[in-house]
């Protein structure tokens, strides 16, 4: 009977804690680039204010859980291209891209998360959260050497860890400041326009060929 219980309380703390993740992602792709406080992602999942904390213990907690399956979703994708039977450049980039395009929220958080976000997380979520990412970045690399011999496995891993840095770098330029995108609106400003997506995909194709090129599988 204890352990019925026991089980039926896990059940109900794991359906809070994700109604609050629910939650916070309903308001987040309702506003633009800002994040609701805890106040209103409370009462967004029907809760107080005190009852939230007892899931996650600041704001940044929340986002950051929610970056984490967001980055989750976005490294399936690129594992599914690159296990394809014949993976390509051009195809993994695309979806790659494709998918920060889509689902603009993720890379809004992954930009604040060094600065903003891991500020005020506890050691224990630090720690669950860069050690998941980690095991997927080896994931990656290692399909990455099968789907291009040409790179060793420290050259893969960097490679798609430089791809990521380019991808937040990219995504901040071009997603500035309100007063910023009224001047990018006057003509002798315009040069300095980038498009996320196409830019984003040009870019990387460039870094991927070039290592692909320049570099030898090193033992």
């Amino acid at each position: 009977m204890r352990v019925k219980q026991r089980a039926r309380q896990e059940e109900d703390k794991e359906f809070k804690r994700q109604s609050i993740l629910d939650a916070a992602e309903t308001l987040l792709n309702l506003g633009k680039y800002t994040l609701p406080s805890a106040s209103e992602i409370a009462t967004e999942a029907g809760m107080a204010k005190g009852t939230l904390y007892l899931y996650f213990r600041t704001k940044e907690e929340i986002y950051l859980a929610l970056l984490a399956e967001g980055f989750a979703n976005w490294l399936e994708t690129i594992k599914d291209e690159l296990k394809t039977a014949d993976p390509t450049i051009k195809a993994t980039l695309g979806s790659y891209s494709l998918f920060c395009a889509k689902n603009p929220k993720i890379i809004f958080l992954a930009s604040l998360s060094p600065a903003i976000l891991e500020l005020n997380i506890s050691e224990d979520m630090a720690y669950r959260f860069k050690k998941k990412l980690a095991d997927e970045i080896r994931e990656i690399g290692e399909l990455m050497t099968k789907a291009f011999p040409q790179l060793s496995l420290e050259h893969a891993r960097k490679l798609f860890i430089n791809s990521y840095a380019l991808t937040i770098g990219l995504w901040q330029h071009t997603h500035p400041a309100p007063v910023i995108e009224k001047v990018f609106q006057r003509k002798e400003i315009s040069i300095l326009l980038m498009n996320f997506q196409e830019d984003l995909y040009s870019v990387l194709d460039v870094l991927w060929r070039g290592n692909l090129e320049n570099r030898r599988k090193i033992p």
